[in-house]
């Protein structure tokens, strides 16, 4: 019997899931596994809003382990360590090990901690998100007794630019001495959200500015200390703690079994998201690069891949390549950027919008998105 592995529970395996949950193999002729680190997924679109209060965790997760029962598959609980592709073994932290006829991936970049000085021990990520948010709330906790008055995040792309807000509004609210904490949000680069049309970047800056949110231009972290970041120019930024969002890396393991990369190291796919090098090997999510044409990495692109990865590693079961279709990136991806308060920033290309409606707008569409995969 084959045995196609699912390993990671990003969102292109979400679909992937669904799709087999609701239009199961004829026969049930191969084994389905899912390998993930964690039994639920926090939906990345809800996360600032659990941060700041307005969710709790339970609603912006999806139950993995259920999906997986729904699909008729099998769930183990572990993280890919390295894979053997020549003998299309993959091999866990726990030590075990599963051979595969057929292999996705969907497990994302993870956070580049090793290039900056104190970073791993002393810095919190946001991934994965169930940790971070267990993090979050000793944090809130500190804050409340006055152990922490002053937080950095790292970072200034979207995650970086929600989180930061997100983590000021609810510790605003929380009233006392969690409301004299102090936020810092630092980047290496000359602006905030660099992909993002300049009337958006204006926006948004002017909502940290008027939530007292500093922001450190051209500050390349060099060190995290225990009470303050240290930049590549020498110049101190006091912190009692440090939330890292910025941009991740790709992770080792791709490259290390022999897998055709792009150069910074993620998985090389065709239109089919499958791997250049070796076919059994597809993927989708931000562990991927399509070559033909490459698009951020962001969740309204994994979203996306969902579908055609669902229908790619059907038609690969039953050994029909004619019938595997092509993904074509969208040119343009609408998205929503939280301010921590329920208030939002839609932007369309250069076009944007913002305001309360906009947030409940989102509020709709990332409610829809779980309510989806806990329905399959």
């Amino acid at each position: 019997m084959k045995r196609l592995l699912l390993v990671g529970g990003g969102h292109a395996h979400l679909e992937v899931l669904r799709q087999f949950a609701l239009h199961p193999m004829p026969d049930q002729s191969f084994e389905g596994v899912l390998v993930s680190s964690e039994a639920s997924t926090v939906y990345s679109g809800m996360l600032p809003g659990v941060i700041a209060g307005h969710y709790r965790t339970g609603e912006s997760q999806i139950d993995l382990a259920a999906l997986v029962g729904k699909a008729g598959w099998r769930f183990e609980p572990d993280t890919l360590q390295r894979l053997d592709a020549a003998s299309r073994m993959a091999i866990f932290a726990s030590g075990g090990r599963l051979e595969y006829d057929l292999v996705s991936f969907d497990t994302g970049s993870v956070a580049d901690l090793s290039a900056v000085q104190g970073a791993a021990d002393r810095s919190l990520p946001l991934r994965p998100m169930l940790a971070f948010l267990r993090r979050w709330t000793e944090l809130v906790t500190g804050a409340a007794a006055g152990k922490i008055g002053r937080i950095a995040v790292v970072g200034a792309g979207a995650a970086g630019v929600e989180v930061a807000l997100a983590m000021a509004y609810r510790l605003s609210a929380e009233g006392g001495k969690s409301a004299q904490c102090r936020f810092a949000l630092v980047t290496d680069t000359d602006t905030i959200l660099n992909t993002h049309a300049p009337r958006v970047r204006g926006t948004m800056e002017s909502i940290l500015a008027r939530r007292g949110i500093e922001l450190y231009r051209y500050s390349a972290v060099a060190e995290v200390g225990p009470d303050a970041l240290r930049t590549a120019a020498g110049r101190l930024i006091e912190a009692d703690c440090t939330v890292w969002a910025a941009a991740g890396t790709a992770p080792a393991w791709p490259k290390a079994a022999g897998l055709t990369t792009d150069g910074h190291g993620y998985i090389a796919v065709d239109r089919q998201l499958r791997s250049q090098s070796h076919p059994e090997v597809f993927g989708g999510g931000d562990i991927v690069t399509l070559i033909d044409d490459p698009h951020p990495k962001s969740g309204v692109f994994a979203v996306r891949h969902g579908p055609i990865l669902a229908a790619n590693l059907r038609s690969a079961l039953l050994e029909d390549t004619a019938a595997m279709r092509a993904y074509v990136p969208q040119q343009r991806a609408l998205s929503l950027i939280s301010a921590g308060n329920k208030y939002a920033v839609a932007s369309w290309d250069r076009w944007s919008v913002s305001g309360r409606w906009v947030w409940a707008w989102k509020d709709r569409i990332d409610r829809r998105f779980v309510a989806r995969y806990s329905a399959a």
